[in-house]
């Protein structure tokens, strides 16, 4: 389900960045015209980087989730702006509570992910610091200590 909503976020950016896709909310916010590219840009980016994160773990594993985990907080921080947006542009109107709640939640739940990757990490490292115990001396020979 992860992979289908970062590719879902990847694919919204695009249209909105092509003009297919509109966010008045976000255009109505400020003044500045590209902020709206901005957010788009951060949805997309985001998007292909927790995915590229969460799909290629070859090599360093603590890289994979580290990147995953960074393409995930700029997700959440991406869709928990365009809450905001939608809740100060049409305050007083009918606010989309659907549209709003389900981005909040995809915001909290790329958040969580984020945390998890970075404790994942945190493991990693720490096995990967644990030395190896060392072979046992082969049968019938003593280490040079114990003699």
């Amino acid at each position: 389900m992860a992979v289908v909503v970062l590719v879902g976020c990847v694919v919204l950016a695009v249209l909105f960045l092509t003009g297919v896709a509109t966010a008045r909310a976000l255009t109505a916010l400020t003044s500045s015209p590209g902020f709206a590219d901005l957010w788009a840009s951060g949805l997309g980016v985001g998007g292909a980087v927790a995915l590229a994160g969460a799909l290629v773990r070859r090599g360093r594993l603590a890289t994979a989730l580290l990147t995953e985990a960074a393409g995930s907080l700029t997700l959440a921080l991406a869709l928990v702006t365009y809450a905001a947006a939608l809740v100060v542009d049409l305050w007083g109107d009918a606010i989309p509570w659907v549209t709003v709640t389900l981005a909040a939640t995809v915001a909290l739940g790329c958040a969580a992910r984020a945390v998890q990757c970075v404790v994942e990490t945190r493991r990693a490292l720490a096995a990967a610091r644990v030395a190896a115990p060392a072979d046992p001396p082969p049968l019938g020979e003593a280490r040079r200590h114990e003699r």
